[in-house]
């Protein structure tokens, strides 16, 4: 897979070398107000890392390992782009919390093979289920991970044993969409499922198909337009789907 990089200019990297970052908070503020142009670019520095704008705390809260991002964009003068590289576009808190009420994990066993920034794994534990084991190919999310899930892997999950692990009565995933690899993902996940567990899966819209094909029957439980990610980063409509072991 290509890595994409967003190139900085000097401008950019001076700005974001002057601006001051609060680990507890996860708060990065910028130095006195930048001139407009400038600003933009420095934002989308900001947020290709894996920062977001928030108007209350009038700064940019950052994601797990955005800080490491930078400091490395600062030395080497360039951002990865890791949702255009690995098509990480995590779940937003809103869609998530809908995923989870739908899925029903109270009481109950739970695998996220595709946890990213954790917040299908946060909103599992909200809703009080018994286990929530998270895998995630990413390191840089391992330290957020651990604070909320009770078992993390770091690591691919197609790469991940299933003869060798517990079932789980839910899967919830928001897998990759990369060149069709959800289809991989979903069949894969669904080796994890306990007798009488279910499959929860945001794919595309357009996918049923693919599932279908891969040999399963899913059902629509929720669809979301096209926009409903975009403070991921993607405008492409998705659905919800489960399918039942």
């Amino acid at each position: 897979m290509k890595t994409q990089t967003l190139r900085l200019a000097p401008e950019v990297v001076e700005a974001l070398k002057a601006a001051s970052i609060d680990r507890e908070k996860n708060l990065l503020t910028l130095p006195a107000q930048l001139d407009r142009a400038l600003y933009v670019k420095v934002a989308k520095a900001i947020e290709t890392a894996g920062g977001k704008w928030n108007r209350s705390a009038q700064g940019f809260i950052l994601q797990p390992g955005a800080a490491d991002a930078l400091g490395m964009g600062l030395e080497t003068g360039a951002i990865v782009d890791e949702k255009k590289t690995r098509q990480a576009f995590y779940t937003p808190a809103a869609i998530a919390a809908q995923v989870i009420t739908i899925a029903d994990v109270k009481g109950k066993s739970v695998l996220e093979p595709s946890a990213g920034n954790g917040v299908l794994v946060a909103a599992c534990v909200l809703e009080s289920a018994s286990l929530v084991v998270a895998v995630e190919i990413e390191p840089k999310c391992e330290e957020y991970l651990k604070s909320v899930a009770d078992h993390v892997t770091i690591g691919d999950f197609l790469e991940v044993d299933p003869a060798n692990c517990s079932k789980f009565d839910r899967v919830v995933m928001n897998p990759p969409f990369h060149r069709r690899t959800y289809v991989k993902h979903v069949e894969h996940a669904f080796k994890f499922l306990a007798p009488g567990g279910r499959l929860f899966a945001i794919v595309p819209d357009n996918c049923l198909a693919d599932v279908t094909m891969a040999g399963y029957n899913p059902i629509t439980e929720a669809r979301f337009p096209a926009g409903a990610f975009g403070e991921a980063g993607t405008q492409v409509a998705t659905r919800l789907i489960r399918i039942d072991a």
